[in-house]
């Protein structure tokens, strides 16, 4: 309360031992309020499926008598789930989850808030999935590949495994899951707006971290109403998942074996050379890290070069698949335009003069014509993006590098 002394669970949810509402900081910035009435927005998980909820924390009319309602900042809620995994934890990582629950806050609001324009940004592709012809959009994926094949070869491979394994499966396997994730959300942001005790605080923030964190394991199992669906459904993506990756180690054997031997050749020349140095910096506490830091950096350099190579045999690989198919696409687009009453008479006469990819080379001397090009442009480019494409096709390249780490050292 205004001006009150601070509870336990007032001082864990703003992870500085502050009343609600003070001005008391963390160590990774202000951890309270410092206004009168503190407008918050809550970017839970119901948001990925909901609108915001909005609440006013620490107001003069959260007094329980018809005033807003008293809650916790999505932050603060992060940071009580940590103190409540810190409670188990061994000593030594106690004190250390304690004092990272206020970074950890500000990460997991950081997520939330990408999360849900992720989650906007799906919905709208695949709304506009849904609204495009197949030949356009089977068009639009052989100039993607064409032109930037290099840069995803791990992904478009990994494309390919899913549509070999039943692409439309696993998409209605994925939409189980995300169906439960949103009930979940929706149970979620019901229970925090629970005051049943009419004290003007809700309730889940009236329980220590433990009960916290169990009540809210609780809110969700309870939320999902088809276990044994969801239970299907996460195996099911598991063993595509599994699979698609014992298809690209066989796939990309050479890149792998690559990387790998010229690790294994560099780290000791490396650790020869610089390991003195390197654990004379690092002082005599932490010399023993010297040998994993030169390692790793020896597996970076290999993979870097390895998959440079493979890239370049990939990109020259998409380029020709993905020219001939937007090629022979393009060709039936306009043979089907042609045979259409409300199409111009020069398209007519085209698509007259054109007809179709079968029984002609034309779609095949298009097609390689448009493959050297794109090879060429990702040559010129060094089978990377440049801005702004690598900017706005960050999500995509991190889940390249991500299948590309995982297939070289992992697998």
């Amino acid at each position: 309360t205004k001006g009150g002394a601070a509870t336990p669970v007032a001082a864990a949810a703003g992870g500085s031992g502050a009343p609600r509402g003070g001005g008391a900081k963390s160590g990774c910035g202000a951890g309270g309020a410092t206004s009168e009435q503190h407008i918050v927005v809550d970017m839970g998980p119901a948001d990925a499926g909901a609108t915001a909820d909005a609440a006013v924390v620490g107001g003069e009319g959260a007094d329980g008598k018809g005033g807003a309602l008293r809650r916790r900042t999505p932050q603060q809620r992060a940071e009580v789930y940590v103190l409540a995994a810190a409670e188990g934890a061994p000593a030594g990582a106690r004190d250390r989850l304690r004092a990272a629950a206020p970074c950890i806050g500000k990460c997991w609001m950081g997520c939330a808030i990408a999360g849900v324009y992720m989650a906007k940004g799906v919905v709208l592709v695949s709304s506009l999935l849904h609204a495009a012809p197949v030949k356009v959009l089977n068009l639009i994926y052989g100039v993607i590949l064409c032109f930037f094949g290099g840069p995803f070869a791990v992904s478009f491979a990994a494309i390919e495994c899913f549509r070999a394994m039943g692409w439309q499966e696993l998409v209605a396997e994925a939409t189980v899951l995300a169906d439960a994730w949103r009930d979940s959300g929706v149970a979620d942001a019901g229970d925090n707006q629970t005051d049943v005790d009419g004290n003007g605080e809700a309730d889940v923030d009236q329980l220590s971290p433990k009960q916290l964190l169990a009540r809210k394991v609780g809110v969700f199992f309870g939320s999902v109403t088809e276990p044994a669906r969801v239970q299907k459904a996460v195996g099911l993506l598991l063993r595509a998942w599994y699979g698609a990756l014992a298809v690209l180690v066989i796939k990309f054997a050479r890149a792998v074996a690559l990387a790998l031997g010229v690790a294994r050749m560099a780290t000791p020349p490396l650790v020869w050379l610089l390991g003195g140095p390197l654990s004379r910096v690092l002082g005599p506490k932490h010399a023993q890290w010297g040998p994993v830091i030169l390692q790793t950096v020896a597996q970076g350099v290999a993979t870097i070069l390895a998959w440079t190579l493979e890239r370049g045999i990939s990109a020259w690989y998409s380029g020709m698949h993905g020219g001939l198919l937007a090629a022979r696409m393009a060709m039936e687009l306009l043979a089907d335009m042609g045979t259409s009453e409300s199409a111009p008479a020069f398209v007519k006469a085209i698509a007259s003069k054109v007809g179709g990819p079968d029984g002609t080379l034309a779609d095949e001397a298009i097609g390689y014509a448009l493959g050297v090009g794109g090879f060429i442009c990702q040559l010129a480019s060094g089978f990377t993006l440049t801005f702004p494409l690598s900017l706005l096709l960050f999500p995509l390249l991190t889940i390249e590098y991500g299948l590309t780490w995982q297939l070289t050292w992992l697998t």
